[in-house]
């Protein structure tokens, strides 16, 4: 493509982003272990390019660097992606063979790059003595561990790569949302999740790489990159899907301040984890290029103001728990990447999953408290649930058969073993414990 015109195609908004420290983190004194960072770069044929990064120490004992981990994770993939993309010409276009020749360097050239930087600033902070007494042996990175997501965002082309358990997720102007990049649950569940201090880190990145050539600007794009705190805050995956259609459109609004009271509260009333997002948008909502003679404006902004005007008001968002994770009556279900609706033969699977690994019990419906909560609140939410695809929201559905002042769901709840229904109940009991 000439130079002429990729000057008339539209380019990305300088990506927003805003780090919390979890509710869980704040009550205990801990720091907040996630980190995100932007920045602007261009190939060296002129091309300009938005970086954006989010990362999630994995915190606990064994991980008792993990926050400085992720902080150096961000700066060293920006500065390892802006020096590399200093040395390629982009400006040829999105050709097959180009496409092919980008993903090489995305999957391997480039997070080579990344983690031997990660390693050598890891030691250098180790070596400095910044540890403290903890640090005085010989270097390990197991500290430091964490998990990285990058995006890459040019007028011709956006892609992401990274590893571990952060989310990307893809928001068109007519309010369809996909998950456009997951981690792959582990074998046999629970939450382990792969790791920049692990010596195969170089080689996961590739399981999380993938390019998408942008078409003519007829369209406009969101993207929503969080690390896992924000998903774990949500009962089901269409309810994260909603949450971050709201995200974009606080940014699409130009309401940036409010992400920070917005993720407190996410994290308040959801997971208790730390919270990390980073959001771009295609074309820039202001002083987008557009070709000669075709005035046009960015569609995403008034498209998703629905959401801004019906959450952001002054001082923060005027809700009534939890009633972010319903954004608007008029937005539609988003495409969910499950069609198959919860029955009975998923709900006695899902039980014996659990019963036959007693270990993924606690950690499963640990994620799920909000959808207790929610439960609670609105019984009505159950028929959506089970609409959903949702084995595990089944479960706790149909758990709550015969409770007072419940409705009776669809399910009920098959034979379950006794750690099971222990564990369903203390969560039930708790979901009514707090205010």
């Amino acid at each position: 493509m000439s130079e002429p015109a990729l000057a008339a195609w539209p380019v990305w908004s300088t990506p927003v982003h805003s780090s919390r420290c979890g509710s869980a983190h704040r009550r205990r004194g801990v720091p907040c272990q996630d980190s995100a960072r932007a920045a602007q770069s261009c190939s060296v044929d002129g091309l300009p390019v938005q970086l954006m990064a989010v990362a999630d120490g994995h915190g606990g004992e064994r991980y008792w660097l993990s926050a400085v981990g992720s902080a150096l994770a961000c700066r060293v993939a920006l500065s390892s992606a802006a020096a590399a993309l200093a040395e390629l010409e982009l400006q040829c276009g999105v050709s097959a063979h180009q496409q092919e020749r980008l993903l090489a360097w995305l999957s391997r050239e480039l997070p080579a790059l990344i983690v031997t930087r990660w390693l050598e600033a890891a030691a250098e902070h180790w070596q400095s003595g910044a540890a403290g007494p903890r640090g005085e042996g010989p270097f390990s990175a197991i500290p430091y561990g964490t998990t990285l997501g990058l995006v890459l965002l040019t007028p011709l082309w956006w892609a992401h790569t990274g590893l571990g358990d952060w989310d990307l997720v893809l928001i068109d102007g007519r309010q369809r949302a996909r998950i456009v990049s997951e981690e792959a649950a582990p074998a046999g569940g629970g939450e382990a999740t792969a790791s920049l201090c692990l010596p195969e880190a170089a080689r996961l990145f590739a399981d999380r790489t993938a390019l998408h050539p942008l078409g003519k600007p007829d369209e406009s794009l969101a993207l929503v990159l969080s690390t896992d705190g924000i998903r774990k805050s949500c009962a089901t995956d269409q309810d994260h899907l909603r949450l971050c259609s709201f995200l974009a459109a606080v940014a699409a609004n130009g309401e940036t301040e409010q992400l920070d009271p917005g993720l407190d509260r996410i994290s308040s009333e959801g997971s208790g984890d730390d919270v990390t997002v980073a959001v771009a948008l295609w074309p820039a909502p202001a002083a987008a290029a557009v070709r000669p003679g075709r005035a046009r404006r960015w569609p995403g902004r008034g498209v998703l103001l629905f959401a801004a005007s019906t959450l952001l008001l002054a001082g923060g968002l005027a809700l009534n728990p939890p009633d972010w994770v319903g954004l608007s009556t008029h937005l539609p279900l988003p495409i969910h990447t499950r069609a198959a609706r919860s029955g009975p033969t998923a709900l006695r699977r899902e039980v014996q999953r659990l019963c036959d690994q007693p270990a993924l019990i606690k950690p499963t419906l640990s994620q799920r408290k909000t959808l207790f909560r929610r439960l609670l609140q609105d019984p009505r939410q159950a028929a959506v649930i089970l609409r959903s695809g949702d084995a595990t929201g089944a479960l706790i559905v149909a758990s709550r058969t015969g409770r007072s002042g419940s409705q009776s769901p669809p399910l009920q709840l098959p034979p379950a073993c006794p750690a099971l229904t222990e564990a369903l109940q203390r969560h039930w009991q708790s979901a009514a414990a707090t205010p």
